[in-house]
């Protein structure tokens, strides 16, 4: 059974898209403060004001001019805000495209959120305000192709802002290709594998090479990056659902579901039974 809500496109975003206007005191559309999932993707600006929610177990604060991104499967809510002003837009994913999403991966690899400059940021509400209307005076019929070419540049716009974001970090196209298809391996493999050899096989380079390129991207050795990625999976499934921590421990591979446990409390200083009742006390 699920503890954690899972929201579905098709549920929630009519004709693939959803703008919503963030305005101070606004009642409208109550912020989410509890823990969910989405299967779509949801682009955040901040005008004025400022805010805190969490992505994935991880405080995240907002200010103005700062755009936000939480990509499908991502465990999210809104914890407060003061004088907040801006903008949402919630996306299908088919209004994002491969490149983009590429990008947006990229991303995810140091930061959920970046600040642009004020042109992008009227540009971002110009396209927004715009969207807003032309969805509300549509009255619950199909969207037009010139309503979903704005939604799709709004996407564009942010892809190429965090793009230029992750540019400054002055890693090299090839360390990040590799760090992309790494993530992409461990999405399909780790229950599997837990070992670096394995991944550095996989990706036709050496142990050695893979570790040095993750430990320049994230601060982390390959085998510390895994054990974070097993970890983050295993918080959301004690969040979501009622599978006992041994359950947990043999999904992602673990025959020892001590040592599964020795390792999550390593990483978190709590225990996969404490972290459970805390978060859902």
């Amino acid at each position: 059974m699920n503890r954690v809500p899972q929201h579905k496109s098709a549920q929630y975003i009519r004709c693939g898209v959803v703008v919503r206007e963030i305005a101070p005191h606004s009642t409208n559309h109550p912020p989410i403060t509890y823990d969910h999932q989405d299967d779509y993707y949801i682009f955040g600006l901040i005008e004025s004001g400022t805010a805190c929610g969490m992505i994935d177990f991880k405080e995240l604060h907002l200010a103005q001019n700062d755009v936000f991104i939480v990509q499908p499967g991502q465990m999210h809510r809104f914890i407060a805000a003061e004088g907040i002003k801006g903008w949402l837009l919630m996306v299908d994913c088919s209004y994002v495209d491969s490149d983009e999403k590429c990008i947006l991966d990229h991303l995810l690899l140091s930061a959920s959120a970046f600040k642009i400059e004020n042109t992008e940021r009227n540009d971002l509400c110009g396209l927004a305000s715009i969207l807003a209307h032309r969805l509300n005076s549509n009255k619950g019929m199909s969207i037009g192709i010139g309503t979903q070419r704005m939604a799709e540049a709004f996407v564009s716009v942010v892809a190429e802002q965090a793009q230029k974001f992750t540019l400054q970090t002055k890693h090299s196209h090839r360390h990040t290709e590799i760090m992309l298809q790494l993530r992409n391996l461990l999405a399909q493999h780790i229950a599997e594998n837990h070992q670096p050899a394995f991944y550095a096989s996989q990706l036709n380079i050496s142990t050695v090479y893979l570790n040095e390129i993750v430990r320049k991207l994230t601060g982390l050795s390959t085998s510390s990056y895994i054990k974070n990625e097993i970890v983050l999976l295993a918080k959301r499934m004690l969040a979501r659902t009622d599978l006992s921590v041994k359950q947990i421990a043999n999904q992602l591979g673990f025959e020892d579901w001590a040592y599964f446990t020795r390792l999550f409390t390593q990483a978190t200083s709590i225990t996969p039974t404490a972290f459970r009742s805390k978060y859902l006390e």
